[in-house]
């Protein structure tokens, strides 16, 4: 290998140069990609040197004005002023169809009033997709971006490096669109057909301040598939031949390609855009019917168009508003559409189109004229709850506006306290199941029954669902009796904020006692005392007796007493 720095990525009589100055076989031209990290180019300058296209970023991401490129239009307008062929690409963010759709319409929007002479490249090379986003699913996105820019009219292709090429944009679909594939090298390994070569991002090119990308295009850079000229639409096939007088999909090219719009071809019409719909609507007199391939059409039928129900009358016309069929009503909206499962007004429209009658839909009656009979209650000196359809709860709860009730053998509503199925419940004044709450000395659960033998917060409800709470009893001496029953046995416990002693027996103690070589002091009322003489002897805050310290200005011993 020749080393000749002079030639790095430079074009001398017609012949391109890679970076260590050795020629680059089928090269036909080289060419930069500039986006506004290179800042204002001098365009002038760009145009005198060897660099024959330019591809300009327009942005990246979705369609908001903020990810637009900020020196795309300056770099468009300075194209076209000095005559440099330009195309333009788009950075990716995409990971699902929705995003590519978007980023196609940014670039779109960019595009309006442009005729880039060379491709559009969906440039895919965040990390951040390839971590995250299957290969199948880059593929549609690719797909979806692709298809979306070529049938608005212009070359598409996509842009990334070898080893996105290579391992990660490996579908199928890959290998029918065009490449721009960049490896910074001498030459470019890329194993499958490609028609640019992104060299280096190592250049230098007079106008541009800093390093630039070079690209170098091949023999295989060419008009490929539908391309918007100056006076109307073409169609390229793979060896660069327009196509003629020919269908090509839904459109037409005549004698000379262009797509023909706006009138038959044979017994097929195209319109405006120049595309046939085999089957399709027509309005005459303000009237609509739908005209099928061989020109027959629908009379006195329904026909599923697109997804979407029509009916047809005697005349072959779309009918729309309320429509009897038969015996059964169905609604059609203003475009003709049969609506389905929904309402309209009072009424409801089924899954199949027809009006509810004389049923239930979900929690609602329908009467036999599709009228909406409402629920309701009904006091005869007692409440009891009527149906749409006429029937009424027995023997059963119900819930009603979120709130339960409980209906006995005659229907009627039940109040205050119902043994229902062996389990206790309650029922305010108005009838509604009382939960999770208390009605005297009884709780009521979750789930509206009665609780027993267990503990609601710090209450304990016995067998019987009555709570009983924590009391003095006197049978002699003092106790105090827990509301499951239990009682303290050899232990302190704080009763209203005092606290108490009770011996082995669970009786109460007063006066002083010995615990673990302490002593404490509990008064008449069993209360213990704190923070006080009792004779010579200091009781401290936790209730200790004080030793071997200063109260005060007084001497407590050893043996807690001052002397």
């Amino acid at each position: 290998m020749c080393t000749n720095d002079s030639l790095a990525w430079v074009k001398e009589n017609g012949v391109i140069y890679n970076g260590v100055g050795d020629p680059i076989p089928n090269a036909i031209s080289k060419g930069i990609d500039v986006s506004e990290w290179q800042g204002n180019i001098d365009w002038d300058k760009v145009k005198k040197t060897d660099v024959e296209f330019a591809i300009l970023r327009c942005g990246f991401a979705g369609d908001y004005a903020k990810y637009d490129d900020k020196k795309f239009v300056r770099n468009v307008n300075e194209c076209k002023r000095v005559d440099m062929p330009y195309g333009i690409y788009l950075y990716s963010y995409a990971q699902t169809v929705e995003d590519a759709k978007e980023e196609a319409a940014h670039t779109l929007r960019l595009l309006k009033g442009l005729n880039p002479s060379y491709p559009v490249f969906y440039d895919l090379e965040d990390y951040s997709v390839m971590s995250s986003v299957s290969k199948s699913t880059i593929a549609q996105i690719a797909k979806t971006y692709v298809t979306t820019i070529q049938n608005a009219g212009y070359n598409c292709g996509v842009y990334a490096n070898l080893n996105w090429f290579t391992n990660y944009l490996t579908d199928p679909y890959f290998d029918s669109v065009m490449k721009w594939v960049a490896q910074y090298n001498v030459e470019c390994n890329y194993m499958k057909p490609y028609i640019m070569w992104q060299g280096t991002s190592s250049g230098y090119v007079d106008g541009i301040v800093g390093r630039v990308d070079i690209d170098v295009t091949f023999n295989s850079l060419r008009k490929l598939g539908w391309i918007q000229e100056n006076d109307g639409w073409y169609y390229y096939s793979n060896d660069d031949t327009k196509l003629t007088s020919q269908w090509i999909g839904n459109y037409y090219v005549g004698e000379d390609g262009k797509m023909l719009t706006n009138q038959w071809i044979g017994d097929r019409y195209v319109d405006a855009n120049g595309l046939w719909s085999p089957d399709h609507w027509i309005n005459n007199g303000g009237k609509w019917w739908y005209r099928h391939e061989d020109g027959s059409y629908t009379k006195n039928d329904f026909e599923d168009i697109n997804g979407q129900t029509y009916y047809f009358d005697h005349d072959g016309y779309m009918v729309t508003g309320w429509f009897q069929i038969k015996s059964d009503w169905y609604l059609f909206n203003n475009s003709g559409a049969m609506v389905k499962d929904q309402w309209s007004g009072n009424y409801y429209l089924e899954k199949d189109g027809k009006m509810a009658k004389s049923k239930w839909v979900g929690t609602t009656y329908f009467d036999k004229n599709g009228i909406v009979q409402p629920d309701r209650w009904i006091c005869n000196g007692r409440w009891w709850y009527r149906y749409g359809d006429g029937s009424y709860p027995k023997n059963k709860f119900d819930v009603i506006n979120n709130n339960v009730y409980y209906f006995n053998s005659d229907g009627y509503m039940l109040t205050g306290w119902q043994v229902i199925q062996g389990k206790w419940y309650y029922f305010n004044g108005s009838g509604v199941m009382v939960k999770n709450s208390w009605v005297g000395n009884y709780y009521l659960q979750n789930d509206g029954t009665m609780a027993i033998n267990t503990w609601i917060g710090n209450y304990y409800v016995d067998s019987n669902g009555l709570w009983q709470q924590d009391r003095w009893i006197h049978n002699g001496k003092w106790w105090y009796r827990h509301g499951d029953g239990s009682y303290t046995k050899n232990d302190f416990e704080v009763i209203n904020g005092q606290t108490y002693y009770f011996d082995q027996d669970g009786y109460m103690v007063t006066g002083w006692k010995s615990l673990n070589d302490t002593y404490y002091f509990f008064d008449a009322s069993g209360a213990m005392v704190k923070n006080r003489w009792i004779g010579n002897y200091y009781l401290l805050g936790d209730g200790t007796m004080a030793k071997n310290q200063w109260i005060g200005s007084y001497y407590v011993g050893s043996d807690g007493c001052w002397r």
